[in-house]
């Protein structure tokens, strides 16, 4: 990337870009003209696409990704005083739906920089006899040992659900989000790689939590208002107390539109993570976590700096180049404090303290990979030498 005369980069890298085109905005389009814009036969279709694709039995189409973990938990039996384990390196979302069940929630730690997710042998510093069940977080779309978290929540008769919020073209051991847990929740939201805006799926092979969340999602009625918009209906019932999580037309045709492109989506994406691995191979401050980024989505490319981590976002930024931090522990916010007895997990807190999400997209070129490794090596030098 060329720099102008005053040595200012033309242009700012954003962090992620969203990419649209000309038959996303038709799908839109069509439902409009359609003239039926909510939960309909465009969602059903796209629900079927995604079972397809994640080869599942059950994907339930949501108005986000918290809703679509609000569901799982509830139809997976999680209640009020039900212990529930998870990591506290996660965003918020994975958290709030239990708190609003009225869950008990305790945090397990990461197992180290180079693998950020949780594992049997940090769970079992934390897991008690009263414990229900695990939320796995599959950090950055890696879903590494899920297969062994899996064995070893069965073997302590709990259940294991997964926040696939990352996992868009993830696998591991030849299995898609959904297929570990009892049930999964997925966002959809702006920034994922592939979007309806705001939106989330429900994932799970179990007949009987598909039809428990389908139920809870519009408000527990027992039939839907495209179903009555479609003939005449004297009446209906309502066999639970539920949640108004439908999702509309509009975002279920851009869902469908976006689904057909996740695999070039994932491809470019590991295009360019390989790049950024190849030009960081040398540099000694920066850890990059995880191996075979070719299993994975890659959502984000998290790395961990040896060097003071703000100092080189600050850095970054006056090059243009826009940073964020995945994630700000849940245990170290405030209101969380509220809900339970302080915890420290070492691991995370340190991968906290040196996290840094630089922006990855895919229509980012490759120049701008090598600007922005440039600019960190820049920043790290000048780091160094400030005696920080």
């Amino acid at each position: 990337m060329s720099l102008n005369r005053k040595g200012r980069i033309p242009f700012r890298i954003p962090l992620f870009e969203t990419y649209f085109d000309e038959e996303d905005v038709e799908a839109v389009v069509s439902v409009l003209k359609s003239g039926w814009v909510s939960a309909g036969p465009r969602t059903e279709e796209f629900e079927r696409s995604l079972e397809k694709y994640f080869g599942v039995r059950h994907a339930l189409f949501v108005s986000s990704g918290t809703a679509s973990l609000h569901l799982a938990y509830l139809a997976s039996g999680i209640s009020r005083d039900s212990l529930v384990i998870l990591p506290s390196f996660t965003y918020i979302s994975t958290l709030t739906p239990l708190l609003w069940i009225g869950a008990r929630v305790k945090f397990a730690d990461i197992d180290s920089l180079e693998r950020p997710v949780l594992t049997p042998e940090t769970l079992d510093e934390v897991v008690t006899t009263e414990a229900e069940a695990v939320v796995y977080l599959a950090y950055g779309g890696f879903m590494d040992g899920i297969d062994k978290i899996k064995l070893y929540v069965e073997g302590k008769g709990l259940i294991l659900l997964e926040d696939a919020s990352h996992c868009h073209g993830s696998v591991w051991s030849g299995k898609r989000a959904g297929n570990f847990g009892i049930a999964a929740g997925m966002s959809l939201y702006a920034n994922k790689n592939i979007t309806t805006g705001e939106g989330g799926v429900v994932l799970t092979n179990s007949s009987t939590i598909y039809e428990k969340a389908k139920a809870l999602r519009s408000q527990g009625i027992t039939s839907s208002s495209y179903q009555r918009y479609q003939g005449f209906e004297m009446d209906y019932d309502i066999l639970e107390v539920g949640y108004t999580y439908r999702a509309t037309e509009m975002q279920a045709a851009l869902g469908l539109s976006q689904l057909k492109k996740l695999e070039w989506v994932t491809k470019r994406r590991r295009e360019l993570v390989k790049l950024y691995r190849e030009l960081l191979t040398e540099v000694d401050e920066i850890i990059i976590p995880f191996k075979d980024y070719n299993l994975s989505g890659n959502y984000i490319f998290s790395v961990f700096s040896r060097v003071d981590r703000d100092a080189l976002r600050i850095h970054l930024f006056e090059r243009g180049i826009q940073t964020s931090v995945h994630y700000k522990p849940l245990h170290l916010f405030d209101v969380i404090k509220r809900y339970g007895d302080s915890q420290k997990l070492p691991v995370t807190e340190k991968a906290y303290s040196m996290q840094i999400t630089l922006p990855l997209f895919p229509t980012m070129r490759e120049e701008w990979v090598e600007y922005v490794v440039e600019s960190l090596k820049d920043g790290i030098a000048k780091i160094k030498n400030s005696g920080k």
